[in-house]
């Protein structure tokens, strides 16, 4: 016996899809006509149907439209569209939407809706593997239960999209050198240290423009099989927070010039600044275009999806000493921050992490969470960014000052941190000196730490220096550029080189035709990662 399934709809005035699907007498059923998709979003969210058909309003559909009616586990009624409109086809097809045609019949929308809750039901059961994923597991387990596998595949290959992945590789061999032979091509691949844990990272060197699909397909095994030997480390960006409580502690300082450092010690850098309530990046480093590049790209990413290569077309390259540093410019008024949704957000990070060696966020002071505002309709936060950034990071810099104010902020601020994050913290102390401290202002600042502070060790302090950070904001440099000996500059060169011991020369990523391939790869072996990482 069929399931019946209960879909909800939404109505267009410039066809009908309803009547067909109810002529069919079938286990479909049209449980609920929705005239705004306000409407369709609320009956969705009562989990009183299966299916959510829009068919109306589909430029309201985006990322925070799945989110919403996602459970706690990450599942809900399953989302589809019909339209006539190549544009919505397309734009919601790239955000893993099924779309139907309003010129097929009855029948066809009936096994079509039939197929894609199908889909979902597969990938409840398989923790998200995909066809290609389970021929993967088989290929590198061969004492593996072969029928088992060979059923749940052909029972996902029903009713699921198909598309390009990277071939089954055997992660206990390494790439054998006849296979890159085999193709005519000028790529290598060699490790390096990629992030902030010295995991490997790989790089792609220049690729001739006219090089083959071939020539792709060999590279990606390749890096997927270099990867999988080392499946216990972590993404291959590595993305680092940098927080502080409110008072100007200097987060901005300290995020902007590790991301210098970062980049001058060889890794593929991209700085984000990601304070809702007062960006400020563009002004130190002295950017004339200052564009909310934060803003379009979450934009980007609510609307159509966005990768590696697309996020990079939203950064500004900085060069300081020769070296060049990506940077992602804040919200140019604090009242744009809804315009950074949570699930856009998180997609940024993610093709951040395909696409670069470290990101470095300059992130906000508040860290709560306003779930008493969101009432039956979930709204919009705030702190959305700052709290998403925390707790995706791979490691996360508090910043405070040594002064009695911001020494007392900063010990109660770092409670939140701590619940909020799921990585490690480490305290770093700016502003350190014997004005606001006391004789030796670090043994000070130690003593009343070990004795009312938080177990996170505190070793870091960076010097109070306000002529040296005044002259280079004035100029529209970093320290790098107009102090560079400096004992401020030393301070954060050292904070950058106690996370990243291994120097990491990145100068074949670097160069502008390996660009799309390094990421494109990165965003392929990442996706790939994390869907063995849920399986397990």
């Amino acid at each position: 016996m069929m399931q019946t399934l209960n879909v909800a709809t939404t109505i267009n005035p410039r066809f009908d899809h309803v009547t067909p699907i109810e002529a069919t007498r079938s286990s479909v059923t049209i449980s609920h006509r929705c005239h705004v998709i306000a409407e369709l979003m609320a009956v969705a969210r009562s989990g009183l149907v299966d299916v959510v058909l829009v068919a109306n309003d589909l430029e309201m559909v985006s990322l925070e439209t799945l989110q919403q009616l996602a459970d706690g586990d990450g599942y809900g009624p399953k989302v589809a569209a019909i339209s006539d409109v190549t544009e919505d086809r397309q734009r919601l097809s790239t955000l893993g939407i099924p779309v139907a045609s309003p010129n097929w019949s009855g029948t066809e929308l009936v096994q079509w809706l039939q197929e894609a809750h199908r889909s979902v039901a597969s990938v409840e059961i398989s923790a998200e593997l995909s066809p290609e994923d389970l021929r993967f597991l088989k290929d590198v387990d061969p004492d593996h239960n072969s029928t088992m596998v060979a059923e749940t595949i052909d029972h996902h290959s029903r009713g699921r999209r198909t598309g390009r992945r990277a071939a089954p590789y055997d992660p206990a061999q390494d790439l054998p050198t006849a296979s890159l032979s085999e193709t005519p091509t000028n790529d290598s691949v060699e490790q390096i240290p990629c992030d902030l844990s010295a995991s490997p990272v790989l790089a792609i060197r220049e690729e001739p423009d006219d090089a083959s699909e071939a020539s792709h397909q060999t590279v990606d095994d390749g890096v997927i099989a270099a990867e999988m030997s080392e499946v216990e480390h972590g993404p291959l960006g590595h993305v680092t927070a940098v927080w502080g409580p409110i008072g100007s502690p200097g987060v901005t300082t300290i995020a902007v010039n590790l991301a210098v450092e970062s980049a001058l010690a060889g890794y593929r850098t991209l700085l984000i600044d990601a304070d809702t309530y007062g960006a400020a990046i563009a002004v130190h480093l002295g950017l004339l275009d200052d564009t909310a590049a934060i803003a379009q790209a979450c934009r980007a990413a609510e609307h159509n999806g966005i990768d590696a290569s697309s996020l990079a077309n939203f950064a500004q390259h900085v060069t300081v000493d020769g070296t060049r540093l990506d940077v992602i410019t804040g919200l140019t008024r604090a009242e744009r921050w809804p315009q950074l949704r949570a699930a856009a957000w998180t997609q940024v990070l993610l093709a951040a992490r395909a696409g670069w060696d470290q990101i470095i966020i300059d992130c906000g002071f508040g860290l709560e969470e306003d779930e008493e505002l969101s009432f039956d309709i979930p709204a919009p936060q705030r702190n959305a960014t700052t709290v998403t950034a925390v707790r995706t990071a791979d490691s996360v810099m508090a910043v405070g000052t040594g002064d009695p104010v911001g020494f007392v902020r900063f010990m109660k601020g770092l409670e939140l941190l701590t619940e909020t994050s799921q990585t490690s913290v480490v305290p770093v102390m700016n502003k350190v000196t014997a004005l606001a401290s006391g004789v030796g202002p670090k043994h000070q600042l130690t003593g009343v730490w070990e004795r009312f502070g938080p177990s996170n060790a505190l070793e870091h302090f960076i010097p109070w220096a306000p002529e040296i950070v005044s002259t280079a904001l004035l100029a529209g440099k970093t320290l790098a550029e107009s102090a560079p000996k400096s004992e401020l500059r030393h301070g954060i060169r050292k904070l950058m080189l106690a996370c990243a011991p291994t120097p990491a020369p990145s100068s074949a990523a670097n160069t502008p035709n390996a660009k799309a391939t390094t990421a494109r790869v990165r965003q392929a072996v990442t996706t790939f990662k994390q869907r063995l990482t849920r399986s397990r």
